[in-house]
């Protein structure tokens, strides 16, 4: 099973050297922490880089050649959802404490309009009960 694995994350990997992508530069416009104005805000004077690769159904903060080797580890207790629809991409990954996937550690989503670059890109973390226990959040305008 662990050999399989890692010919798995070996071809993922040299797979996305041929991968097609796109650099979104995000100018923030509302910085949220548990559902409210957050108070340190981090992107006040830094623009938020999203990586966008529709061949590889990808579209996050993190280039998706990198979320391989952070995560390779944790594959079994990861699901990822993406949506390309005329109008957005919608993106998901939930993370569970364990390869049963019976409870949630985190889930992240990112959306984003294709008209006019709107970005909502929302993090939340939950304890062993499933009850949300922290919400990140950030919008703004990509180009």
């Amino acid at each position: 099973m662990s050999q399989l694995l890692i010919k798995l994350i070996i071809v993922l990997f040299f797979s996305e050297l041929s991968s097609k992508e796109i650099l979104l530069s995000c100018s923030i416009t509302a910085e949220i922490e548990n559902y409210e104005e957050a108070k340190k805000k981090i992107y006040q004077e830094k623009k938020l880089i999203i990586y966008y690769d529709i061949e590889k159904s990808w579209i996050n903060d993190i280039k998706r050649k990198d979320w391989i080797l952070k995560y390779k580890d944790d594959f079994n207790k990861i699901e990822t959802t993406f949506t390309n629809s005329k109008k957005k991409i919608y993106f998901k990954y939930e993370t569970f404490f364990s390869s049963e996937k019976k409870n949630i550690e985190s889930d992240f989503y990112l959306t984003l309009e294709k008209i006019n670059g709107y970005m909502r890109f929302v993090k939340n973390y939950y304890n062993f009960n499933d009850e949300v226990i922290f919400v990140s959040e950030v919008r703004g305008i990509c180009k």
